[in-house]
């Protein structure tokens, strides 16, 4: 369910902030599994995770606009909010997965749950919003289709089985290939033009995360899933 939410947070955000930012804003999930880490599983972070987070912090507020002009986004500000809700709610289905499958040694059971979960939750959420359609055109099918058989499956397959035997310093890095590449495809595909403060925001964000997914008590979450996309 909370993979759910997830994704419909993770969809608004898109449309209001574009992809590629709010790709980098999902990745901000490590700053939230520690903190409910912290304050939940009474893991206390090392110190770089508290030096990272103002830091983190000030890369948002240049990602919303708020340190000059925000360039085409319709609502900047809406934009990360909706970024945020993506990081807490994918950080809440992280521990929960991690909880729920440590004796588990097949990693296709619990994306098949997860999958099912997030798709009963995203049929609420559409009923509650008025935001269900069941007749888009057919290539809209088929662009979801290939979405699913890739990102989506294979991709979380592949990603699941690899990470736990990587070592953390890798891990770290491979976590910010996505909204790296994220920010270069939306370029490319999308034709997103962030402006140059958003830019610095999206570099302060990486950064942030960076040095928080190498403290000990993060890097043993990121080994569980990749970030949603």
């Amino acid at each position: 369910m909370f993979l759910g939410v997830d994704l419909v947070l993770w969809t608004h955000a898109i449309y209001d902030i574009g992809a590629g930012i709010a790709t980098v804003l999902g990745n901000l999930q490590v700053l939230f599994v520690t903190f409910i880490a912290w304050l939940w599983l009474r893991e206390r972070p090392r110190p770089q995770f508290l030096i990272a987070l103002p830091v983190v912090l000030l890369g948002v507020v240049l990602l919303a606009g708020l340190g000059g002009a925000s360039g085409p986004n319709l609502h900047p500000v809406a934009g990360v909010l909706y970024g945020l809700g993506t990081s807490v709610t994918y950080a809440a289905f992280i521990l929960i997965l991690r909880s729920s499958t440590k004796e588990v040694p097949h990693v296709a059971g619990p994306l098949a749950d997860a999958t099912a979960g997030a798709a009963l939750a995203s049929l609420l959420f559409g009923l509650a919003l008025g935001q269900l359609r069941f007749s888009p055109p057919l290539h809209a099918l088929e662009w979801l289709l290939v979405l699913a058989l890739t990102s989506q499956t294979l991709g979380w397959l592949l990603i699941t089985s690899s990470l736990p035997h990587l070592p953390a310093a890798i891990s770290s890095l491979l976590l910010l290939f996505q909204p790296a590449a994220s920010l270069v495809l939306a370029a490319i595909v999308l034709s997103e033009r962030p402006t140059l403060l958003q830019l610095v925001g999206a570099a302060l964000v990486c950064g942030g995360v960076l040095v928080a997914a190498r403290s000990k008590t993060t890097s043993q979450f990121i080994a569980v899933e990749p970030t949603p996309g």
